[in-house]
Order: structure tokens, then C-alpha cells, then sequence
């Protein structure tokens, strides 16, 4: 009685065989070894600091060109003004 051919193919599914409309990820194919891992994790790693000022003020440990909590610049203020 149903001669529609669309309504025997799709029963129930959101998708025919022959079309490929579903994505595929990219899978790896066998487990990284620990070598393989941190060769490419490697440059991952944090690196040491190589300068840390401490700040004048509150004595917080704090980067070189990064303002602290406090705002002010004591130790700089007093260099230049020495040096005219």
C-alpha cells in the first residue's frame, strides 16, 4: 500500500547508509609512550624566573616593569631625582 520509496528506507534512523553526513573525528592509532610525551610536552615545562624584585613598600615579590599592590614607585623615584 506505502509505494513511497523514501518512507522504506528510513525507519526510524536520521540517516541512510550510503551517505556519509556523520563526522569523524581523528583517532589516534596505539598509545603515546612516555618518550614520545615528553618530547612533545617538553617545551610545556615552566621555565625559572631569571629576575624577582621585591617591593619597596609591601615586600611583595612581584615581575620587573609590573606595578605592585601599592602604586608607587619609591625606589625608582629616588634614583633619577639623585642622578640630575
Amino acid at each position: 500500500s506505502n509505494q513511497n520509496p523514501d518512507s522504506n528506507n528510513n525507519i526510524g534512523f536520521g540517516f541512510e547508509f550510503p551517505s556519509f553526513s556523520m563526522e569523524l573525528m581523528a583517532v589516534p592509532k596505539r598509545k603515546v609512550s612516555p618518550h614520545k610525551r615528553g618530547i612533545r610536552n617538553g617545551p610545556k615545562a615552566l621555565k625559572p624566573m631569571s629576575v624577582i624584585i621585591r617591593c619597596m613598600s609591601c615586600g611583595r615579590v612581584n615581575l620587573p616593569h609590573f606595578s605592585c599592590c601599592s602604586g608607587k614607585r619609591e625606589g625608582v623615584g629616588e634614583k633619577n631625582e639623585s642622578s640630575r
